[in-house]
């Protein structure tokens, strides 16, 4: 998938399960066309940082009775996250992103 997709694929999780304000961060990040400023959001706090980061959201089972559907949603949603990382890794800019990344890489292995 190109990055476009995973950002479009991440915005529809985080907005089907009700996290509609990081949904719109990620779409606002879809329109940043210089690609130094689109690495830089990518790579900072407001997706790898505390509180608040499109990464910290509670699991999607959380939110929905759908047991099945909600779990395999949180772990596509941890796949694309994995693969972001991996995109600013290949960038070298996976500094914030790596640990999350690994953290989701653990979880996937063991479900």
């Amino acid at each position: 998938m190109n990055l476009s997709e995973l950002l479009f694929e991440l915005s529809e999780l985080l907005s089907k399960y009700g996290f509609s304000e990081r949904a719109e961060f990620v779409n606002s990040v879809c329109e940043i066309e210089d690609e130094r400023s689109l690495l830089e959001v990518l790579a900072g706090l407001e997706f790898w940082g505390g509180s608040g980061a499109v990464w910290e959201i509670q699991p999607f089972s959380f939110r929905s009775a759908d047991l099945d559907v909600s779990r395999s949603d949180y772990r596509r949603f941890q796949s694309i996250m994995v693969e972001l990382s991996d995109m600013l890794s290949a960038r070298g800019r996976a500094t914030l992103s790596g640990r999350t990344a690994d953290l989701f890489r653990r979880q996937l292995a063991s479900s």
